[in-house]
């Protein structure tokens, strides 16, 4: 989880910057001379919230190799159904509200859990045991 709180500060920071370019900077300044740092800018961002994403909503799931591929496809299914991504997009780059990204993410962190819990579920107890094995072995 520690890890999961550095990215969120990392995008906290990057949002702050970003917050103040859009607020502060004319909007001619932003495409014209500082068109280039301001794009490096919005990538930094697009990549600090995905990593935030990303370590927050599916960090600790266990899933055997040859069944990841069609997990995989289930999240993705449910990322586009429930659009997330514009959702996320919107709270970033037109409201700069971090405790919004927050929520959606928590929203689709259930999502995909639900997706998982029901994957987990078609298991038998050994082979739940063995992907936990696998876990602390990894550790």
């Amino acid at each position: 989880m520690e890890k999961t709180e550095e990215s969120l500060e990392k995008l906290r920071k990057t949002l702050d910057r970003y917050r103040k370019n859009k607020t502060l900077v004319a909007p001619e300044d932003l495409k014209g001379r500082y068109r280039i740092p301001f794009q490096n800018l919005q990538q930094q961002l697009k990549m600090e919230l995905k990593e935030y994403v990303i370590g927050y909503c599916y960090g600790g799931l266990k899933f055997f190799q040859s069944d990841g591929q069609h997990l995989l496809q289930q999240i993705r299914d449910e990322i586009k159904r429930s659009g997330i991504e514009k959702e996320i997009s919107v709270a970033a780059f037109r409201e700069y509200d971090l405790q919004r990204i927050q929520q959606i993410t928590e929203k689709h962190k259930q999502q995909v859990r639900r997706i998982w819990v029901a994957y987990f579920q078609n298991h038998t107890t050994a082979e739940k045991a063995l992907l936990f094995r696998e876990e602390t072995k990894n550790e």
